[in-house]
This record gives C-alpha cells, structure tokens and sequence, in this order.
C-alpha cells in the first residue's frame, strides 16, 4: 500500500501508529530501509507512533537498522499509560516506548517525544489519553500547551 502511495499523484502521506499497531509501522519502515538501503519513501511527509506498544531498546535498535528515522518522527507517551504497564509485565520488557516520559530516556536520535502524562486520561487507563483527553485534544488543535521535547 506504502509502494502505490509512493507511485501516485500524492504529494506526502503520513503513517499513524496507535499501540501495538506501532509495531507493525516501525518494522515495516525498518523492512524498507534495509532493502532499499536505507532509503524511506521520498513522499513520506512523517511518521507519529501514538502510546506505541514496543519495547524500547527494540524501537532504538530498529532506527539503527534503518539509517536513522524518517523525519518528522513524533511518539506521544505517557508514563501514565496502565495498559503499557501490563503489556510490558506480561512479554518480561517492562520498557515500553508508550511510557517514555522524557527525552533522555529515549536514545533514538530525530524523535521528537510528545509527553501526554500532563493530560488525564478519559478510557482504558489511559492508553486512548492522545485521542480522549480534552487537554491533549485541545494541544493538538494548537490550543493548550504541553511538554514538547526534540531529542
């Protein structure tokens, strides 16, 4: 799907990943870089992995793997995030990406971390908080404020 959005008359797209399915999207870009050597789509605008499900040490060496991460490269966590927690205490890697709280934690170069522990979370402990909290809701929209750091 990635490849015919590359060979069609689009300008960019931009691939959005939520939990688990942020698996799916970073390998997916690791799988490509390798075989293309190192190279990403040339029409991808950007990548946001939303309270991503991957362990962390994995998520650092698949941006090795791929050359570095395509850019602009966001990952909104919240270290508030209890199903994160659970899912790390049930695959033995308590370090999830979705749960990194500050930039130095993170050790992958061009990913800009979006914190969202300052927001409450509305559903499923607040693993959904990016797309329920009206504090993030209102970020997003350019009308809040929230800790945003460039790593």
């Amino acid at each position: 799907m990635l490849d015919q959005l590359q060979a069609s008359g689009i300008d960019s797209f931009l691939i959005v990943g939520h939990s688990i399915g942020s698996q799916l999207v970073v390998e997916t870009l690791r799988q490509h870089a390798i075989r293309n050597k190192g190279a990403q789509w040339s029409k991808l605008g950007g990548v946001v992995l939303v309270a991503p499900d991957i362990d962390v040490e994995l998520f650092e060496q698949q941006a090795v793997d791929m050359g570095g991460l395509p850019q602009p490269f966001f990952v909104i966590a919240s270290e508030k995030d209890r199903l994160l927690a659970l899912s790390g205490l049930l695959s033995g890697s308590v370090s999830r990406l979705g749960k990194v709280d500050y930039p130095e934690d993170l050790n992958a170069e061009n990913a800009t971390l979006m914190s969202a522990t300052f927001a409450s979370g509305v559903w499923s402990g607040n693993h959904t908080t990016a797309f329920t909290s009206p504090e993030m809701i209102a970020f997003l929209r350019g009308d809040g404020t929230a800790l945003l750091e460039n790593e």
